[in-house]
C-alpha cells in the first residue's frame, strides 16, 4: 500500500470512496487504515421539508445532500445541468436513498440560472414533502485560465452560473417557498 507522487491505488481509492479512513504513516507514504468516525449528533442545525442543492451531483453537494438526511431533511433535489455521468455518483445517490428513503433523492438537470426553468425547479421543489425549506447554491462553471487571458465569452459563461442562478433563485423562491429557512 504504497503512495506513489501522491496518488494511491484503485484499492485504497475505494476504500476511501466507501468511507474507510486512511493515515500516512510518516514519511514513507504507506497508507494505514483506521476506524469510520462515528456519526455526529451534536450538531444544532435540524430541518424537515425538501431542499434544492444546485451542483448538487458535485463532491460537495452530495456530501450536503447525506448530511442534510441527517438532520431531517425529507427529500434534496440536487441538480446538474449534465446529470449522473459518473459511478460515484450513482453509488451516493443509491447509498442516500437506501438510508433515508426510496423519495429521498430526486435529481434535476433543469439550469437555474434560464428563468423558466429555474421557476420549475423552484415549483418542484414547493411542491415537494414538507415544502422548500431550503436552498443550497453549489452550483459552478470551472474555467481554469490566467485572469488575463480570460474572454469575455468564458467570463459570462462561469458569471451566468453564480450570479443569473442567484438572482432567479433570490426572486422566485420569495414568490413560491414562503417557509424557506435556509438560503
Amino acid at each position: 500500500n504504497r503512495v506513489s507522487d501522491g496518488w494511491i491505488n484503485a484499492e485504497q481509492r475505494i476504500g476511501l470512496l466507501m468511507r474507510t479512513n486512511y493515515i500516512a504513516d510518516g514519511q514513507r507514504g504507506t497508507l494505514l487504515r483506521m476506524p469510520a468516525p462515528q456519526e455526529r449528533t451534536h450538531s444544532t442545525y435540524s430541518t424537515s421539508g425538501t431542499h434544492l442543492i444546485t451542483g448538487g451531483l458535485g463532491g460537495f453537494g452530495l456530501e450536503l445532500a447525506d448530511w442534510l438526511g441527517s438532520r431531517g431533511a425529507v427529500q434534496v433535489i440536487l441538480t446538474s445541468r449534465s446529470g449522473i455521468r459518473t459511478g460515484w455518483q450513482t453509488l451516493r445517490v443509491q447509498q442516500m436513498q437506501e438510508r433515508w428513503g426510496d423519495g429521498f433523492v430526486h435529481v434535476s438537470t433543469l439550469d437555474m440560472a434560464d428563468k423558466a426553468e429555474c421557476e420549475e425547479l423552484v415549483r418542484l421543489g414547493a411542491q415537494g414533502p414538507g415544502g422548500l425549506v431550503g436552498v443550497w447554491h453549489a452550483a459552478l462553471v470551472l474555467q481554469d485560465t490566467m485572469l488575463a487571458n480570460m474572454t469575455e465569452d468564458k467570463w459570462n459563461t462561469v458569471v451566468r452560473v453564480k450570479a443569473d442562478g442567484t438572482a432567479n433563485l433570490d426572486r422566485l423562491t420569495r414568490v413560491h417557498a414562503p417557509d424557506l429557512q435556509t438560503f
